[in-house]
């Protein structure tokens, strides 16, 4: 291994694990898959390679390619059961699984088994993190995959844009009469998994930052201007599908990533030159944004501005913002009334539309509106899990996600199999959860299934354990 790539591996580091697994008969028992099922790993990782590039791409073929993966996993599985033994005993994945249960056991008391059904289906890409262990020293390989399948989505956006996308697909993109351009993303998904994106390529762009005064290469350098342009281009395609919850989260991301950038940059010099430059190409790619997509993004901004002024003025809940504000208070309402097995998942629409009879004034209005648009949970991920699965559900679901960033972030790209790009994009992962998370506040994500897709994918790259040869 290059001085480079050993700078991106911190093998001395304590491991997150619920075993002593650090022990080396751990990566004995993992690596005894290779002897035995020695053209599987190849087969495996192709398709992990096509289900990852299409996290970014249209649904259809994320969910066809989700499948074959699993498939190839389930099928390997009993000839690799020592590797697999090593994830079933891992605080994350554990943590999912009991959120899994509790979620079908609260389904039991909802009033909407259908729905339920659906709701519950979302959690099907947790099956990634069993699906991409066996192959976890490659999860460098996997966000530069997922980079690339981002990047392609984009080119989508631009081709939007300039009128190349067929007619048929331009039809059903209700968001460009109001100038937002998705590309094959409806406008709001779109600037939502763009975030995940966006945030492997700050992380990697941070990694890069970081060692190049340490490591003294040029080619480490290249690494943070390669995954700064890659940020730019993503951070264009957020502005431009005029999704207002991906323009928060994706403001607070880089003000954390520069923060984090300018503190590790040793000499004062280097740190104000960062600083003017990121704040020089920030401002001009904004510019340039707005300059394609300027007539979507005032017409947001004023929006936005309105509904709140209606809402603070005249308690008028019926808009796009004053809806999702009751929607939430709807969510502590169901909490307060059934705090610990909760109303059910799938239970949150009928619980909503069960107040309609005795609601009047501008409550029954925002209920008619919630019911015409057909709203089917409470756009915060926090407050949806407590209001359906009460406060166990919630803490499982939260504790899954804060053991993997920990993991994630302690971990960074040890035992990883690559280049110094490869491993920059390995210790960006949880930065990808990261981005995730902070969208919470703003939707479901573990509900819609592309979203879903995108936060379990991220989760899966930060194991708890991973076999680390570096030591």
């Amino acid at each position: 291994m290059t001085p480079a790539a050993e700078a991106f591996c911190p093998s001395n580091e304590p491991r997150l694990s619920f075993m002593n697994l650090d022990d080396p008969a751990a990566t004995a028992a993992f690596d005894h898959r290779t002897h035995i099922d020695r053209f599987g790993d190849r087969i495996h990782f192709w398709l992990a390679i096509l289900f990852c590039v299409s996290v970014g791409g249209p649904v259809s073929v994320m969910e066809s390619t989700g499948g074959a993966l699993v498939i190839c996993f389930l099928i390997r599985a009993w000839f690799i059961r020592r590797a697999v033994k090593l994830l079933i005993v891992q605080v994350p994945l554990l943590l999912t699984l009991a959120f899994c249960f509790w979620q079908s056991t609260t389904a039991l008391c909802s009033a909407d088994k259908h729905e339920a059904i659906l709701q519950a289906g979302g959690m099907r890409f947790a099956l990634m993190l069993f699906a991409l262990f066996p192959l976890i020293r490659y999860r460098g390989w996997f966000a530069l995959a997922i980079a690339a399948g981002f990047l392609l989505g984009n080119a989508s956006q631009l081709a939007e844009s300039v009128g190349l996308l067929p007619r048929a697909i331009d039809r059903s993109n209700a968001g460009a009469s109001q100038g937002r351009i998705g590309g094959w993303w409806p406008e709001v998904i779109g600037g939502e998994v763009l975030l995940a994106a966006l945030g492997l390529n700050l992380g990697a762009m941070y990694q890069g930052v970081r060692l190049a005064p340490a490591n003294g290469k040029y080619r480490i350098w290249r690494i943070a201007l390669i995954s700064g342009l890659l940020a730019c281009a993503t951070l264009a395609g957020i502005v431009a599908t005029g999704t207002r919850a991906a323009w928060i989260v994706a403001a607070v991301l880089i003000g954390l990533a520069a923060v984090c950038i300018i503190a590790r940059i040793p000499s004062r010099k280097a740190r104000v030159l960062i600083a003017v430059a990121a704040i020089g190409s920030t401002t001009a790619l904004g510019l340039v944004a707005y300059a394609a997509a300027g007539e979507g993004v005032n017409r947001r901004v004023i929006d936005a501005r309105n509904e709140i002024s209606r809402m603070v003025d005249r308690g008028e809940y019926q808009t796009n913002t004053g809806l999702r504000i009751k929607m939430a208070q709807w969510a502590w309402q169901a909490f307060t009334e059934h705090p610990v097995r909760g109303i059910g998942v799938g239970g949150y629409r009928a619980y909503v539309l069960a107040k309609k009879p005795a609601a009047a004034g501008n409550e029954i209005a925002a209920i008619e509106l919630f019911e015409r648009e057909g709203h089917g949970h409470c756009h915060n991920a926090l407050l949806q899990a407590m209001a359906t699965t009460g406060a166990p559900g919630m803490l499982l679901l939260a504790g899954a996600i804060v053991t993997a960033l920990y993991a994630g972030f302690r971990r960074g790209s040890a035992g990883v199999k690559g280049g110094p790009l490869v491993l920059a994009y390995a210790a960006a992962a949880p930065w990808a959860l990261l981005a995730m998370c902070l969208l919470w506040p703003f939707d479901v994500v573990y509900i819609s299934a592309q979203t879903s897709a995108a936060l379990f994918t991220a989760m899966a790259l930060c194991p708890g354990w991973a076999p680390d040869h570096a030591r």
